[in-house]
């Protein structure tokens, strides 16, 4: 029965990628430099930007990315390490970027053999700790995307913490 899921995961999985890779660019979504929220013209909502006290103590951002993303794909993920040189436990709750609908904490667990995602709602990063985002575990996820992610653009990013205060930092399409 587990192979028989597994494998049913996988043809979905083989289908979902196979119909991303049939869509083809429109002429006019050529490469642009600077960032990608730049390039929409966008801005970070001020609803996001509402009752943020400061910088985030002691947070370092430590080689942050997003994989290069099959055409016509609209969500992705971005890794990254966040390194805490400060005194005080931290705690990571919300992320918002404007080159994204919606911005998401995501993690992976196994479940009974299968990887499935799942948003958390607040990752701890201790004191003189770093925590890192990859693959098969803790990850950003940018979902809705309006027009393709190119290799070399720069999509701006903010983590926000429980004590209100916040990191902004940009990840590198690579």
């Amino acid at each position: 029965m587990r192979k028989l899921l597994i494998a049913l995961n996988l043809l979905l999985l083989g289908a979902i990628v196979g119909v991303a890779f049939l869509w083809h660019p429109e002429p006019e979504e050529q490469p642009l430099s600077g960032t990608y929220a730049a390039k929409l013209g966008q801005a970070v909502p001020e609803t996001a930007q509402a009752n943020i006290s400061g910088p985030a103590p002691g947070i370092e951002i430590v080689d942050p990315y997003i994989p290069l993303l099959p055409p016509g794909v609209r969500t992705g993920a971005a890794y990254l390490r966040i390194r805490n040189v400060g005194a005080r436990n931290m705690t990571l709750v919300g992320a918002f970027s404007p080159a994204a609908d919606a911005v998401e904490l995501h993690t992976h667990i196994d479940d009974a053999g299968v990887l499935r995602m799942r948003q958390v709602r607040e990752i701890a990063v201790p004191a003189g700790s770093e925590v890192a985002f990859q693959p098969g575990g803790y990850h950003v996820m940018l979902i809705g995307l309006p027009s393709p992610l190119l290799a070399g653009d720069k999509v701006a990013i903010t983590l926000r913490f429980a004590d209100d205060t916040a990191t902004a930092f940009e990840a590198i399409v690579r």
